[in-house]
């Protein structure tokens, strides 16, 4: 069987995404619950300082 040229670009190009690892950030593993909406947060989603936790999405909210 004959691929087309584009036919072998895609293949090619879902192997690459494949084949590729996935960045480190973070670990995202919940870290701390958030005072203001009671949600879990990963190390790189919000802060944590003396025993107080605030998600990133609350820090920016104008009712806290």
């Amino acid at each position: 069987m004959v691929f087309s040229e584009e036919e072998r670009r895609e293949w090619l190009a879902r192997k690459r995404r494949r084949e590729r690892p996935k960045p480190f950030f973070f670990d995202q593993r919940p870290v701390g619950v958030c005072v203001h909406c009671a949600m879990p947060f990963g190390m790189a989603d919000g802060t944590v300082i003396g025993g107080i936790a605030i998600c990133d999405d609350c820090e920016e909210c104008q009712d806290f």
